[in-house]
């Protein structure tokens, strides 16, 4: 299986692209910077490196909001 990772430049709203930077997932999830790389460390949030540079699978980051949300339910 290929993996086509667009450039950055082809899309100009993070929230389109399968991969963003470690700076976008912060700004997207709200998470912090070190936390981010804990879950990234431990498998939750999937990233791969190309050349030097890391990218982070929005899909990850949406589940983690989606999962985040979840928990804060409470039912009635």
């Amino acid at each position: 299986m290929v993996l086509r990772i667009p450039h950055p430049k082809e899309f100009h709203n993070a929230e389109k692209r399968i991969w963003v930077t470690p700076k976008e997932a912060i700004r997207i999830s709200g998470i912090k910077r070190t936390r981010l790389y804990e879950l990234i460390n431990d498998g939750t949030i999937k990233s791969i490196k190309l050349g030097g540079k890391r990218l982070v699978s929005y899909a990850s980051i949406e589940t983690l909001g989606s999962n985040r949300w979840n928990c804060l339910k409470t039912e009635p």
